[in-house]
């Protein structure tokens, strides 16, 4: 069982089951870590966009899922730490994490 952290007073921590659910969901083994920068930018869209907390979690699963899987398969780590870059560019983010290797 994965656990997840929150910073001191981010509202994630009362909405954040949804989304860790989700993570749960597209995940075999991938521990996926929300940076404090991608936490703010979600608080953010969501403010900005008037979208709902479903929708980002949807986002952020058919954003990675493949990616992260495919970056486990090459790199051998299964824990990823998603930042707001991340999120912004999930295809270059994986690319890069797989390049490293």
């Amino acid at each position: 069982m994965s656990k997840y952290l929150f910073y001191p007073g981010c509202s994630l921590q009362r909405n954040a089951r949804a989304y860790l659910d989700s993570t749960e969901a597209i995940r075999d083994d991938i521990n996926i870590v929300l940076e404090e920068d991608a936490i703010d930018f979600i608080i953010e869209q969501m403010v900005a966009s008037a979208i709902d907390l479903d929708d980002v979690y949807k986002k952020i699963e058919m954003d990675f899922e493949h990616g992260l899987k495919l970056a486990r398969e090459r790199t051998g780590r299964n824990r990823f730490f998603i930042t707001r870059n991340a999120i912004l560019s999930p295809e270059e983010f994986v690319s890069e994490m797989i390049k490293k290797n």
